[in-house]
């Protein structure tokens, strides 16, 4: 991962929640973003940088939550399911950058047709972001 230094830097805990709050604001700003060039900046630029940041803390947590080194059958399957969720997500990426980039193409209104479900995104990293700051020392 090319910003492990920094998630070493900050630690864990705080990487995690930085992660979390700039894909929280990326996928906000998204929803509302005016402007071909500025969607292109976000899902580029910030989007990336807050996963980037989050999904390297987000398995090293889990491990340490899970024990799954211990070698305990339901830590391992806790761990399974965390990596078969990022699996999934890893294949929707390239369909939905593909859609993006057809919508791009054919330029997108002011208000992007999926802003309800990038508010509902950015809502879900929200949460994320706040279980990160009440269960994380």
């Amino acid at each position: 991962a090319m910003l492990g230094p920094i998630i070493d830097h900050f630690g864990l805990a705080w990487s995690l929640r930085l992660g979390f709050l700039i894909t929280t604001v990326a996928r906000g700003a998204l929803a509302v973003a005016p402007t071909e060039r500025s969607m292109q900046l976000l899902i580029f630029g910030l989007l990336p940088v807050g996963h980037a940041l989050g999904a390297p803390a987000l398995t090293i947590a889990m491990k340490r939550c899970t024990g799954s080194e211990s070698g305990n059958s339901v830590s391992t399957a806790n761990f399974a399911w965390l990596y078969l969720a990022l699996v999934l997500g890893i294949a929707a990426c390239g369909p939905t950058i593909d859609l993006v980039t057809i919508f791009l193409a054919s330029g997108m209104p002011r208000a992007s047709r999926y802003s309800q479900l990038l508010w509902i995104c950015s809502g879900l990293s929200l949460v994320g972001l706040m279980i990160c700051i009440f269960t994380l020392e």
